[in-house]
């Protein structure tokens, strides 16, 4: 670009040298190692118009160029009519300084604002005093008088040395305020000598309490009239509180659910608000506050420090139906997922060779209903059992159905627990062990028999149990299933077991086959937690043998 400028300027030099004056234009650089300048010439016509300029080296800042000390521009290219000689300096100045600051005496304050600034930058000093002591004013390395005031702002423009001079002081401020101011009044700030006892005082207006006195956030006194002697400044705030805080609640949909916990609180009072849905097409999503969400739990626990309005937010209800194969080996199983409420969906099951379908079995809440014999099935998402829903699609060997029989330990043993075909006449019995006496076949939770032997014809897979009792023990009262609980069912990996009226002693899970899997829980008390995440997904039978006699329960492990 120089070089056309140059060029340019030469041609018009040729042109017009017979016709205009000539003039000199000599540049200079100062100091010499700031930067390069370039546009000096000699013998330029009068008035052409030139430009000469200046680069900054790296450590360097252009600041303006001069004329016989008079400034005439502040832009690195200078551009001007040529009508006489022209001396013309381009000043520079170094890019960074030095600011350093000096506490006299050393343990009088804090200084803030020392550093390495740029050339133009705006430096803020501040001098805040020790405890003991008082600012009295900067100095310059000179010892001359800068500024009184403990604040000193000024621009860069070289180095500089400021010194904080400070006193031991005689008297010290006592500052005090109302936190909110509208929460009350307070009296007791001033001007005080060392040694002094003040007492500062506040006093709540109506509907507000007073709370504390704090300095810096920390709470020094809890008295309303707070006494101490003045050994530094002070800056105390008196903290009020409403006397009585509202909690109020509401809903963004109104038949979503319901809401509890809302009404009036003392300050610091512990604040619980719930929310349940009331139908199963809507559950829980959030509590929010001026559309921020507080929390994701349904119980949402604070301390009342303020009143507050909450929106319980419900929303469409989502159900994980899962969908399990019994046998796990008996087929394959899809269609199950997370559906939301009024959803249609469509499971489906396909037998592995040697297997056939059977029916599809819902189970809610632990019960079992077949919905369908057919392998293919829809149905809608209705919320039964509020979420607590799981479908098994049980299958059998081809060309029989399997009759599971188990006992009631010690009791005996049995007899014609295997596989066979539809129609088929079966026999079963059972022998009791020595001291102990037949009682009933129970299949399900009823009694279906009290022969010994039973004959029956086979239509169904079942699976039933042989009851025996100690002979030698009379008057046992029968044992009251509904009284043992088993849960969560369907379950994922822990079965707890509680038992309202009998010592439970011993724990066996058996499969659909009657095989036993799993035995010799450890029994801690009446109520029981076991894990079964070893167990595959399916249907599995849990006996519980009680001081009184053994109980059969049917879960599903998801």
């Amino acid at each position: 670009m120089k070089k056309n400028i140059l060029l340019f300027f030469a041609a018009t030099l040729l042109s017009m040298a017979n016709v205009f004056a000539q003039y000199n234009i000599t540049l200079l650089a100062n100091p010499p190692q700031g930067g390069s300048v370039f546009g000096a010439a000699f013998d330029i016509p009068e008035g052409t118009i030139w430009m000469v300029g200046a680069t900054p080296t790296d450590v360097y800042t252009f600041i303006n160029w001069t004329e016989n000390g008079v400034e005439v521009s502040v832009e690195p290219q200078y551009e001007f009519t040529v009508t006489g000689d022209r001396h013309l300096v381009a000043n520079f100045v170094p890019s960074y300084y030095n600011i350093i600051l000096i506490s006299n005496p050393v343990m009088g304050g804090t200084l803030t604002g020392e550093g390495v600034y740029q050339y133009g930058m705006e430096v803020v000093a501040t001098a805040t005093p020790h405890t003991y002591f008082e600012f009295l004013y900067w100095t310059d390395e000179n010892g001359e008088l800068v500024t009184v005031d403990h604040t000193y702002a000024f621009t860069v423009t070289g180095d500089r040395h400021l010194v904080a001079h400070f006193g031991i002081a005689t008297s010290f401020e006592v500052t005090v305020s109302a936190n909110p101011q509208v929460g009350g009044t307070v009296s007791g700030g001033g001007s005080y000598t060392i040694g002094t006892t003040v007492t500062v005082t506040a006093e709540a207006q109506p509907n507000f309490q007073f709370l504390n006195w704090t300095e810096n956030g920390n709470i020094v006194s809890t008295a309303a009239h707070y006494s101490f002697p003045v050994y530094g400044p002070r800056n105390l705030a008196a903290n009020f509180v409403p006397s009585n805080i509202e909690i109020t609640l509401s809903k963004n949909i109104e038949e979503g659910g319901t809401v509890s916990g809302g009404g009036t609180y003392s300050y610091g009072q512990t604040v619980i608000v719930g929310a349940s849905q009331n139908l199963p097409e809507y559950m829980f999503d959030s509590w929010t506050e001026d559309e921020n969400v507080v929390s994701w739990n349904f119980a949402y626990a604070f301390t009342a420090t303020q009143s507050r309005h909450l929106v319980a937010n419900f929303t469409t209800a989502i159900y994980d139906i899962p969908v399990y194969a019994s046998p796990n080996e008996g087929g394959s199983v899809t269609g199950g997922g997370t559906y939301t409420y009024g959803s249609h969906v469509t499971i489906s099951a396909v037998a592995n060779p040697g297997y056939q379908f059977l029916n599809w079995t819902k189970y809610t809440l632990g019960n079992g209903t077949v919905v369908s014999t057919e392998p293919v099935y829809t149905y809608e998402i209705t919320g039964d059992g509020w979420g607590n829903t799981a479908f098994v699609a049980y299958f059998e060997e081809e060309g029989g159905k399997i009759i599971t029989i188990l006992v009631n330990m010690p009791g005996g043993e049995i007899l014609g627990g295997g596989t066979y075909n539809y129609g088929d006449e079966v026999t079963i019995e059972a022998i009791p062990y020595p001291d102990y006496k037949f009682v009933s076949w129970v299949e399900g939770r009823g009694v279906i028999s009290t022969d010994n032997p039973y004959s029956f014809t086979v239509t169904e897979s079942m699976l039933i149990i042989a009851n025996f009792e100690d002979d030698r023990i009379v008057n046992i009262k029968p044992i009251d299933a509904e009284s043992i609980l088993i849960y969560p069912n369907p379950t994922t990996g822990e079965l707890r077991i509680e038992s309202e009226k009998w010592k439970i002693n011993n724990i066996d899970i058996y499969d659909v086959y009657g095989k036993k899997l799993s035995s010799n829980y450890l029994i801690t008390s009446s109520s029981n937690q076991i894990d079964i995440s070893h167990l595959l997904a399916g249907v599995y039978f849990i006996q519980l043998q009680t001081e009184q006699g053994t109980v059969t329960k049917k879960f599903v492990k998801n």
